[in-house]
C-alpha cells in the first residue's frame, strides 16, 4: 500500500472536500479521486460518500482514518528520529535562485556550506523570482532565494541579506557626472527594464509608484532576463536601469557605467530564502537554513 494514500484520505476527511484536499496536497483533483479509489479497491468497500455537497467517511472510512492518522504519526516520528540519528548530513540540495541572490550572494554562501557538510551536493539554479515561487510549489526544488516577499499559505521565509538598489547610466549619459537624481527627472528617460516577474522590477516599480510616478509612462526601450544583460545593454547605450547594489562592484570599474543614487525615492529591500512550510521537510534544507543563521549571526 502507498502511504501517500493514506495521507490523502486523511485530508478528503479533514476539509470533506476532494477538491479542497486536492488543493492542500498540491495535486490534481483527479489523482485524490483515483487514489481514494485505489484504497477502496484494496479494502473491497466503500470509504467515502457524498452527504450533500460534503464527502464523509462511511463506517469503515472512519475506522481507517483512525488507523491511517495513527500510522501517518508514527512515520513521521520514525523520520525524525531517524534523522537525528545521522550524525552526517548528505544528499542533494537544490536551490531556486533570482538573479542577484544567485549570482552574487549563494555562491559564496555555497563555497562556506560545502567546506563544514562536504557530502552534500548542491545544485543552484537561476531563474526570475516568480519562476522560483512555482518550482517552490511544484516541489521541483528545496529552497529559494529571491528579492520580494512572499505571501502565501504554503511558503515561509527567512531574511537572506539586504540590498540597495541603484540607478546606472552610460559613461556619456548627462546623469553620469552626478551622484543622485530626483524621481521626476527619470520621465521622458530610455529605460532598460527587467522581465515582468523580476523581484527587482517588482521592488522598483513599488517604491516609484509611492512616489506617484507612474510607471506605465516609462519610456521602456528593452526588457532582459539578468542583472548582466541589464549592465551591457547600459554600457552600449540602450538607455538607463536600475540593478542591485550586490551587482555594482564586479561591474562599476571594468564597464563604461556610472553609479547613482535616486535622491528623493529610498531603493532598499530584503533578499528572502523561501522554503515550504512543513512539519518536517529536507533534511539537507533544514540544515542550511539553520547555516544561513550561524552566519547572520557572525554578521555576514
Amino acid at each position: 500500500m502507498n502511504f501517500n494514500f493514506l495521507q490523502t484520505f486523511v485530508t478528503v476527511i479533514e476539509f470533506n472536500s476532494i477538491s479542497k484536499a486536492a488543493k492542500a496536497l498540491n495535486i490534481t483533483q483527479p489523482a485524490v479521486s483515483k487514489q481514494i479509489a485505489s484504497l477502496e479497491d484494496h479494502f473491497g468497500i466503500k470509504l467515502l460518500e457524498r452527504l450533500g455537497r460534503k464527502m464523509v467517511p462511511t463506517e469503515a472510512g472512519n475506522r481507517l482514518n483512525r488507523h491511517a492518522k495513527i500510522i501517518l504519526n508514527s512515520l513521521q516520528q520514525a523520520e525524525k528520529e531517524i534523522n537525528e540519528m545521522i550524525s552526517e548530513v548528505r544528499g542533494n540540495l537544490v536551490i531556486g535562485a533570482s538573479t542577484i541572490p544567485g549570482q552574487y550572494i549563494l555562491p559564496k554562501i555555497i563555497g562556506l556550506f560545502k567546506k563544514q557538510y562536504p557530502q552534500v551536493k548542491t545544485v543552484l539554479e537561476i531563474s526570475d523570482s516568480g519562476k522560483v515561487i512555482e518550482k517552490l510549489l511544484e516541489h521541483e526544488i528545496h529552497l529559494g532565494a529571491i528579492g520580494t516577499k512572499v505571501l502565501h499559505d504554503k511558503i515561509a521565509s527567512i531574511k537572506l541579506s539586504d540590498d540597495e538598489l541603484v540607478l546606472i547610466t552610460p559613461l556619456e549619459h548627462p546623469f553620469a557626472t552626478r551622484k543622485t537624481v530626483k524621481a521626476v527627472e527619470l520621465a521622458g528617460e530610455q529605460m532598460v527594464w527587467r522581465e515582468s516577474d523580476s523581484g527587482t522590477r517588482h521592488a522598483v516599480e513599488e517604491k516609484l509608484t509611492a512616489k506617484g510616478l507612474n510607471v506605465n509612462n516609462l519610456i521602456i526601450t528593452a526588457e532582459f532576463g539578468s542583472t548582466e544583460s541589464i549592465i551591457g545593454a547600459v554600457e552600449a547605450g540602450m538607455g538607463i536601469s536600475f540593478v542591485s547594489h550586490w551587482a555594482v562592484p564586479e561591474n562599476e570599474y571594468r564597464r563604461n557605467i556610472a553609479v547613482l543614487r535616486l535622491e528623493d525615492i529610498v531603493l532598499d529591500r530584503n533578499l528572502y530564502i523561501i522554503y515550504p512550510k512543513r512539519k518536517y521537510f529536507n533534511r539537507t534544507a533544514e540544515t542550511f537554513i539553520n547555516f544561513l543563521h550561524q552566519l547572520d549571526n557572525k554578521g555576514f
